[in-house]
C-alpha cells in the first residue's frame, strides 16, 4: 500500500491544529496551497511519467511537507520581519 501524499498533509494539518495553541509556531497556514499541491504530486506519481528511481534522482523531496521560518521569502507569500539593532 502507497500513502498519498494528500493523506501526509492532512495528517500534519491535524498535528498541527492540536499543538499550535500551546507552542504558537505558525503565523500563516497555507492550508489550500498545500491540499492542492499535494494533489498534483499524487497525480504526478500515479500518472507513470516518472519512474520510482526517477522521482527519487530528479525530485527527492517531492511531497514532503514542510514548513518555512517568516523571515525568509516565499514566492507568493507576505514578509513582516523585521530586524533590529540595539546600541548602547
Amino acid at each position: 500500500m502507497m500513502i498519498k501524499c494528500e493523506e501526509v498533509i492532512e495528517a500534519y494539518i491535524e498535528r498541527i491544529n492540536v499543538v499550535d495553541p500551546y507552542i504558537n509556531a505558525t503565523v500563516e497556514r497555507s492550508i489550500d496551497v498545500a491540499l492542492k499541491e499535494a494533489k498534483k504530486v499524487d497525480s504526478l506519481v500515479a500518472s507513470g511519467k516518472y519512474t520510482k528511481e526517477q522521482l527519487a534522482a530528479e525530485k527527492p523531496l517531492l511531497g514532503v511537507p514542510f514548513s518555512v521560518k517568516l523571515l525568509l521569502n516565499v514566492k507568493g507569500e507576505c514578509k513582516n520581519s523585521c530586524l533590529k539593532l540595539l546600541i548602547y
